[in-house]
């Protein structure tokens, strides 16, 4: 689990005030999460439904497959 200002916030309050603090932050981080990839998937649906999109990032996807192999 990388270190950043999340896990140190709830690293630091668990410390401060209990593990009750600690899951309630992790929680609500978790929702946010939720609902920012909510909001990325429901526009990016949009975007991918051109045929022009599609094929370029299926183009894509397959060049780089190939360079990773």
């Amino acid at each position: 689990m990388p270190v950043g200002p999340v896990n140190l916030t709830i690293i630091n309050e668990g410390a401060r005030r209990g593990f009750k603090w600690a899951v309630l932050i992790g929680s609500a981080r978790a929702t946010m999460d939720l609902i920012y990839c909510t909001i990325a998937f429901t526009g990016f649906s949009s975007f991918l439904r051109s045929a022009l999109s599609k094929t370029s990032m299926e183009v894509f996807t397959f060049v780089f497959m190939l360079f990773l192999a």
